[in-house]
């Protein structure tokens, strides 16, 4: 399990790296999302916790990006 977690971090990290942390246009956006349903996906084949634990962290990330739109 901890090597799971660890790689769902790692996932995460790097699909926010991507995107480098900024505001997105809506094409980035939609990229953004659908990099992160496939996570989801990836994850959900690990458990229902592990599914859980993307989509919260996935959720946070989205949070931070739509608080950098309005924050500028």
């Amino acid at each position: 399990m901890k090597d799971s977690v660890y790689r769902l971090v790692v996932d995460i990290w790097r699909l926010a790296a991507k995107f480098g942390f900024r505001k997105m246009g809506d094409d980035e956006w939609e990229d953004f999302v659908r990099s992160g349903q496939k996570l989801v996906i990836r994850y959900h084949s690990q458990g229902d916790a592990m599914e859980k634990l993307c989509r919260d962290m996935l959720n946070a990330i989205q949070r931070f990006y739509e608080r950098k739109g309005t924050d500028g």
